[in-house]
């Protein structure tokens, strides 16, 4: 099949773009009916990325708590070895998120034959990165062991870390599936992907964690297991959806498939900055889990790991308004909108910061009995009250968090990437991390200390995150300079 679309295909299933605004001045503020119209835009087409993220959410919380149910030194490992895993995925992870603005750039331009290629390119380096990611399990006794966190809790994270290194590759390629499913305004595939990804998830992890349907009990081996097939399978969904009739017809997704090293290395220029901000941060989150945390006892690993999966419940369905705006803010720059890839911006970050802080009042008024999830019945009051503490200290943040996830999200949609990098740089490294060692080491706070850290991290860097956004500095990158035979000087 040629590249150009036959005459006598259907029409491609692809949204009209909203019109061009009128020339002249546009208000910061549009009038009410209007902006009620743009904050349905982001809505529409968040909600199914919010339920995306929820469903991913809802799986890992269900690992988590099979998992605790199980053993509490497994609860203890599970989270030091997702934090080294999400490390190892999150370069490959921020770097391919780079496609939802590539693909909704295009869209914006009226080049929808061009957004398969790039997803393509996006395919092939997961691919290449997962398979570099599996180098990795002999090491894993060596990393664990500069931990140093109790042998039995070490022995669960090794074979934890290890089942979780096959991971990578599926959920790279799921991540430029999505990008593109994001971007082109049918948001709905991935989430009936995920959701059933995540059903399956859970049945497999009650079948191998405690031995049920005559399979022996796994534990912490049952849970990695189980979250490798779902992923795999969630991206086999995809990949099908991606190759139907449909989806080839209206971008020639079959044809695609040719290596296009220009394309991808585009794409790896403008995304490495965004994988660099995720695996940079990580880095230091893993460090902070691992050695911070970790030397306050198995009982505070534990309650971080508690922690963190209650946090998801208020983080992920904004990093699901997130990728909508970086996708609506991708395809108005596109159309030469920035006005109004702006304006929709700003709305978008009213809604998250509206429910990040409704989310830490929750946090606040029940963390003895979220945390208690996370618990045999009748045992871990340490892990329920460090984990109560830690649930204080986040609600204090959740507005700043919401800044910075938002602003990063607009941010990168404009293909504003580097910038982000270099406050990712500075407010881990030269803030987060040193603060949270004189607080715990130094002064000897405790998890108080520790947290206390990560509250001023976050909202120094949600405050200057969302200045960036506001400076309109992001108007004068151009990914596509190149095709126009310029010298890109962003």
């Amino acid at each position: 099949m040629s590249d150009e679309i036959r005459q006598d295909s259907p029409d491609l299933p692809v949204p009209a773009p909203d019109p061009m605004p009128v020339p002249g001045p546009v208000p910061e503020l549009a009038p009410a009916a209007n902006g009620w119209r743009e904050l349905g835009e982001v809505l529409w087409l968040s909600f199914p990325i919010i339920m995306t993220m929820l469903s991913y959410t809802a799986m890992q919380f269900a690992d988590v708590m099979m998992v605790g149910w199980h053993s509490q030194p497994e609860l203890s490992a599970v989270g030091a070895a997702s934090s080294c895993l999400f490390l190892i995925g999150s370069l490959l992870m921020g770097t391919l998120s780079i496609a939802n603005t590539f693909v909704g750039q295009s869209m914006g331009r009226g080049r929808p034959r061009d957004a398969p290629r790039y997803v393509w390119q996006a395919v092939y380096l997961a691919f290449i990165w997962g398979a570099a990611a599996l180098l990795l399990r002999p090491l894993a006794p060596a990393i664990f062991a500069w931990a140093d966190h109790a042998p039995h809790v070490q022995e669960h994270e090794i074979t934890y870390f290890r089942y979780g290194l096959f991971r990578v590759a599926p959920v790279g390629f799921i991540y430029a599936l999505s990008a593109f499913y994001q971007a082109t305004k049918r948001p709905v595939v991935p989430m009936i992907t995920a959701v059933i990804g995540g059903a399956v998830n859970v049945a497999l992890n009650y079948i191998l964690i405690f031995g049920k349907l005559g399979v022996r009990e796994m534990g912490i081996e049952g849970a990695a297991i189980a979250t490798i097939l779902a992923s795999c399978f969630q991206a086999v969904l995809m990949f099908g959806a991606f190759l139907s009739g449909p989806t080839h017809r209206a971008y020639g997704s079959r044809t695609a498939w040719g290596l296009d090293l220009t394309k991808m290395w585009r794409m790896i220029r403008f995304g490495i900055p965004a994988g660099l901000t995720w695996s940079l941060e990580n880095a230091s989150w893993t460090l902070f889990v691992m050695k911070v945390i970790g030397s306050l006892g198995k009982d505070a690993l534990a309650a971080q790991n508690a922690t963190i999966q209650i946090l998801h419940m208020s983080f992920m369905p904004v990093i699901g308004l997130n990728i909508g705006i970086q996708a609506i803010v991708g395809q108005h720059i596109g159309m030469g909108d920035h006005d109004g890839a702006k304006r929709r911006a700003y709305r978008a970050v009213a809604v998250g910061v509206g429910f990040m802080v409704f989310m830490g009042i929750m946090f606040v008024l029940f963390r003895r009995p979220l945390i208690g999830l996370f618990c045999r019945r009748g045992t871990g009051e340490g892990i329920i009250r460090m984990g109560g503490t830690m649930l204080i200290f986040a609600a204090m943040f959740q507005a700043f968090d919401a800044l910075f996830i938002m602003s990063y999200g607009a941010l990168k949609g404009a293909g504003d990437t580097r910038f982000p990098m270099f406050v990712t740089i500075g407010c881990t490294w030269l803030m987060f991390i040193p603060l949270a060692m004189v607080f715990v080491f130094v002064l000897k706070m405790g998890v108080a200390g520790a947290w206390l850290a990560v509250t001023l991290y976050i909202a120094v860097a949600g405050s200057i995150t969302f200045w960036r956004l506001t400076s309109d500095a992001w108007r004068k990158i151009d990914i596509f300079r190149a095709d126009r035979g310029e010298t890109s000087a962003d």
